[in-house]
């Protein structure tokens, strides 16, 4: 970090992988939240649909009511490991009056499909990142949501990192001065069976709407907006290291 005499900095963050996905932790020590009883579903039973049954048992008077999967093997083995129902179609979601959450944890282009079936019928819908396929696709989808009756967020675990709070306050605070360039670092690597898992859809443009950049960079494009609080037009440049050479790509945020 760089401070000028006028308190104008330059920050420097370099992102790392806290473990590897098979030494991630099974339970958190923390006190479980308690809200009055409420049925959620799960659409999808991948990794994320997993981390997100983690986070809801640690809010007392949750229940899951059934598990909705595109492949039906591995929905009925998900139902039977968390001890529920598999539909097999999301239409039976919405006609269920009992349903008070819905998770969207699905593969990236089901997302749009699932939601559209589920607003006005669900309460609240929780979307995982990315939020759609593209950015036309997430702005056609938000405004959807703003025009139903539900609330609809999506879902960027890392706002509940205690790093990220501190930041924040840091520099909401004024406690670091007006920042004038923010880099971001992301030593994370990703093998080719994270790539290849659950049918290689991340490998797939179609499937996936990108690649690091939106699966995994989308998490500090999110930073900068939360913690930053950018209102205005910035300039972002993304490089990419690969065997041969650096990709850069250039985008303007608004």
């Amino acid at each position: 970090m760089e401070r000028t005499r006028d308190k104008e900095v330059s920050v420097t963050l370099l992102i790392n992988e806290p473990f590897r996905r098979d030494q991630a932790p099974q339970a958190i020590d923390i006190n479980p939240v308690e809200c009055p009883t409420m049925k959620f579903i799960i659409l999808g039973t991948g990794q994320a649909a997993e981390m997100n049954m983690r986070a809801v048992r640690m809010v007392k008077g949750m229940e899951l009511a059934a598990v909705h999967s595109s492949d039906p093997e591995q929905g009925r083995r998900f139902a039977s490991r968390h001890h529920t129902l598999h539909l097999t179609e999301v239409g039976q979601v919405a006609e269920r009056s009992d349903i008070e959450v819905a998770i969207i944890a699905s593969t990236p282009d089901m997302h749009r499909r699932q939601l559209e079936q589920l607003v006005d019928r669900v309460p609240y819908i929780f979307v995982e990142k990315p939020f759609g396929l593209s950015a036309d696709e997430a702005r056609l989808m938000a405004q959807m949501a703003k025009q139903s009756t539900s609330s609809v967020a999506v879902l960027y675990k890392h706002r509940f990192d205690e790093a990220y709070g501190r930041i924040r306050h840091l520099v909401q605070s004024g406690g670091l001065g007006r920042i004038l360039n923010v880099t971001f670092i992301m030593s994370q690597f990703r093998d080719d069976g994270y790539l290849q898992a659950h049918g290689g859809w991340r490998r797939s443009i179609q499937r996936s709407g990108g690649g690091v950049l939106l699966q995994q960079g989308i998490h500090w494009i999110n930073f900068l907006f939360g913690v930053l609080a950018m209102k205005r037009k910035h300039r972002a440049s993304w490089h990419l290291r690969m065997p041969g050479g650096i990709w850069r790509i250039s985008s303007l945020f608004t």
